[in-house]
């Protein structure tokens, strides 16, 4: 189902400026550390805000506990993952026309990895959730 609208995405977006948008959502939790999530990225028309389709999607089973492994774990094997993955699907879009692609995500997207290996051919809006101290300047960024 993904691939194929997937693919029905990608044909919609010829010479478009896409806003590629992720988020997790909670599709079930059972209160007890142990949930079932959904994290979705959609492509929508930045000129016109029509929403075109689905770029990427990904389900996550969490059971919790792990928080701890967190800094242990190689990237490729955490939950995190998921926010770059969902990027490289929307630099995709680039080879089916589309003018432009920015990823767009609240906070929880804001991981080193993203910036730091995202495909040259997207740009990025992810609300902040570290301090940052920003080139030139004296004091930090915090949005």
């Amino acid at each position: 189902m993904i691939a194929t609208a997937r693919a029905r995405t990608a044909g919609l977006v010829e010479g478009r400026h896409i806003l590629a948008i992720q988020d997790t959502t909670t599709l079930r939790d059972d209160g007890n550390q142990r949930s079932l999530n959904l994290h979705p990225m959609f492509a929508v028309d930045a000129d016109d805000g029509g929403l075109l389709g689905l770029v990427n999607a990904v389900f996550l089973r969490h059971a919790g506990g792990k928080k701890e492994l967190r800094k242990t774990l190689p990237f490729s094997q955490k939950e995190s993952r998921r926010w770059l993955d969902a990027t490289h699907a929307a630099a995709r879009l680039m080879a089916s026309g589309a003018a432009c692609v920015t990823i767009v995500a609240d906070r929880e997207g804001d991981i080193y990895e993203e910036f730091a290996c995202r495909p040259a051919e997207t740009e990025l809006v992810i609300g902040a959730n570290h301090d940052r101290c920003l080139e030139g300047a004296t004091g930090f960024m915090n949005a």
